[in-house]
């Protein structure tokens, strides 16, 4: 879908009474001037009440950097906790506690910023 597809499904959603929609990668340039367009719409009341939320990795530093380039106030975390992810993505150099510690010091980040919502996306 077209991102303006995308918002005018997010403002139907809301007429319907959808709690939440997730918009995008949060960490991704070139969508930053379309959530921050549709987070504009949350403040002006054009998608209210329904909750926009972004899509992050569950480590800090995207927490970080997706409060510093939006105004999201909605988060879901993605975190890989199967053998074979972690194996494949981190080859060896983390491992499951280090992956589960990674996600926690996220979401204390997250709330550090009054980040309202946190969900965590487990990948098995």
């Amino acid at each position: 879908m077209a991102k303006i597809e995308k918002t005018f499904l997010n403002i139907l959603l809301n007429q319907m009474g959808v709690y939440q929609s997730e918009m995008g990668f949060l960490t991704t340039i070139h969508e930053i001037n379309y959530i921050n367009a549709n987070l504009k719409l949350v403040c002006i009341c054009v998608i209210k009440p329904m909750k926009l939320s972004g899509w992050i990795r569950a480590i800090a530093s995207d927490v970080e950097k997706a409060v510093e380039l939006t105004r999201i106030r909605h988060l879901d975390l993605s975190i890989s906790t199967s053998k074979l992810l972690i194996e494949g993505k981190f080859q060896g150099k983390n491992h499951e506690d280090d992956i589960l510690n990674m996600m926690v010091e996220a979401v204390k980040l997250a709330r550090d910023y009054g980040i309202k919502t946190i969900g965590v996306n487990d990948h098995i």
